[in-house]
């Protein structure tokens, strides 16, 4: 969302109030080639992936969104409404 009236190098002017969004298409607009998609290959472009091309800063980006969500909830207070009820949970340990 635009906060402020701003004007684009592209000669756009979105006021504020808008929401302004970048298609996929418009940052990877690379010929498509079925070769990409073939068994054994490595999802390179995902985010967050696995293996040698993960991204370096996940478990930081993991522990600030834990750590934004339990600051939020120190602010609040969760309950039940009166009018729902509350069902009896009974934990089962099975010890293997």
């Amino acid at each position: 969302m635009v906060f402020e009236d701003i004007w684009l190098a592209v000669g756009l002017h979105p006021s504020a109030g808008h929401l302004v969004g970048i298609p996929m298409l418009a940052i990877h607009h690379y010929e498509f080639k079925p070769e990409c998609f073939a068994a054994g290959r490595h999802p390179a472009l995902q985010p967050f992936a696995s293996g040698p091309r993960n991204c370096v800063g996940q478990v930081h980006a993991l522990v600030e969104a834990k750590m934004v969500l339990a600051m939020m909830l120190q602010h609040f207070r969760l309950s039940l409404p009166g009018s729902l009820p509350v069902p009896a949970v009974r934990q089962i340990r099975r010890w293997a």
